[in-house]
């Protein structure tokens, strides 16, 4: 009898576990197209804690028609760092470039090959955009680009 409830008892404490305790997955991968003409677009990722997310977009995509069509990469001659009118003015910012952000967090630089380590405080669903004159305020904004990124995304949890 004594048995019989042991079994009983540890079946039940599987059975009733909260879903918190059940591991997500520490590996998840996403593929996105990303189109040069949209502001900050959804990714099916929602990310909360560290981690690192490594992205591999390949295409091209169009800033500005008098430009060549750059990667994701950007323009490496068209430097936005200081700039505020672009979505992203950081040091290693660059007219074309595919930037990202989580959340509300501040954006960073994806690029065609790169790699971002989530920080604790970046918390929310993942967005991807070209980085370009987002409000028109220099030029005629994303109402001028054309083309997409097909992006690899891979996320590990750690």
């Amino acid at each position: 009898m004594l048995v019989k409830v042991l079994r009983t008892a540890a079946l039940a404490a599987i059975v009733l576990l909260p879903p918190a305790a059940v591991a997500a997955p520490r590996h998840t991968f996403v593929i996105a197209h990303v189109s040069a003409k949209h502001g900050w677009q959804n990714m099916r990722l929602r990310l909360g804690g560290r981690g690192i997310l490594r992205f591999k977009a390949r295409g091209t995509w169009v800033f500005n028609p008098s430009q060549p069509p750059v990667s994701g990469d950007g323009a490496a001659n068209l430097s936005t760092a200081g700039r505020a009118d672009y979505t992203f003015s950081g040091s290693a910012g660059r007219e074309g470039q595919l930037i990202g952000r989580i959340g509300d967090a501040a954006p960073f630089v994806a690029g065609a090959d790169g790699m971002h380590k989530v920080r604790p405080n970046e918390i929310g669903r993942l967005k991807l955009m070209i980085n370009d004159d987002y409000s028109g305020a220099v030029g005629k904004g994303l109402t001028d680009n054309r083309g997409h990124l097909r992006v690899h995304i891979g996320y590990e949890r750690r």
